[in-house]
């Protein structure tokens, strides 16, 4: 008998989506300036306890400025202390609405404490912003590591060039040419 799949099981990707999904899709928070700021980017397959987001924090980065929000989900997240709310990266990009993938460009997460997991305590719910917007460079050129392995950004296919056109070149061959001695 084939295993149903639970509308509680979070999707999964494979390894080239994910790492698009990734190089694409940033993180951001509300940190404690009140405003939405690029959160460095973690490990895309670990979950870690959160950090806080105060704007003296290493981890959190500039200001996030021109994102548009276009989708708020809720996400489902395994738990990995029932107590602590810790969403894995992969988790949260695997469940970016179909409708708005090749638009989203960043997203928060919170826990959604309004509904608690009772039927199923190693669940958590979470309340996920999709936004949409040009993100800086340098955020976009971030590396991830998954599994361990860092992984970098495809490098842009180089700009076109114009090439010169020399003008032809008119070869003359000696014929009375000496021999060579």
């Amino acid at each position: 008998m084939a295993k149903r799949k639970e509308p509680w099981d979070v999707p999964a990707l494979d390894e080239p989506e994910l790492l698009a999904r990734a190089f694409r899709i940033k993180q951001v928070r509300k940190a404690s300036d009140d405003k939405l700021h690029f959160i460095s980017s973690p490990h895309l397959d670990r979950t870690a306890p959160d950090k806080g987001a105060d704007v003296t924090e290493a981890h959190v980065q500039e200001e996030a400025k021109g994102l548009k929000l276009v989708a708020t989900v809720v996400t489902i997240h395994r738990s990995v202390m029932p107590s602590f709310f810790m969403p894995r990266v992969k988790d949260i990009l695997a469940q970016v609405p179909p409708e708005y993938l090749d638009q989203v460009t960043a997203y928060s997460t919170e826990s959604d404490d309004s509904k608690p997991n009772a039927d199923r305590p190693n669940y958590h719910r979470g309340v996920t912003k999709f936004y949409t917007g040009k993100l800086p460079d340098h955020i976009t050129a971030q590396p991830v590591v998954l599994m361990g392995k860092m992984h970098r950004p495809p490098e842009p296919p180089p700009e076109p060039q114009d090439i010169p056109v020399l003008s032809p070149v008119n070869v003359r061959s000696r014929v009375n040419r000496p021999p060579a001695p």
